[in-house]
């Protein structure tokens, strides 16, 4: 995946270690401050997102992509229902 001096490697270090420290029994609840806990959830979603953006463009690189719009909606007047859709086939 990554070297270690990569900084994605680090910051993914960062966030286990984080747990770690977190997760221990004794940790002081009344030391928590308000934007340290935002910025670790922050680091913690931005580490996750991107490994698994990275995860699974590596498992369906060069496979074309469907996208599949589809709209519903009433008329006003004549109360009938629409489908709308809009297709798109893109490669990754």
């Amino acid at each position: 995946m990554y070297t270690q001096d990569h900084p994605q490697f680090l910051a993914m270090n960062w966030v286990r270690a984080s747990l770690k420290l977190t997760a221990l029994k004794n940790f002081p609840i009344t030391g928590i401050h308000n934007k340290a806990v935002k910025q670790m959830v922050f680091e913690m979603y931005a580490a996750t997102a991107s490994q698994f953006k990275m995860e699974m463009a590596a498992q369906i690189g060069g496979m074309r992509l469907l996208h599949l719009n589809l709209d519903l909606w009433v008329d006003k007047f004549s109360s009938l229902k629409y489908i709308g859709k809009i297709k798109r086939v893109t490669s990754s």
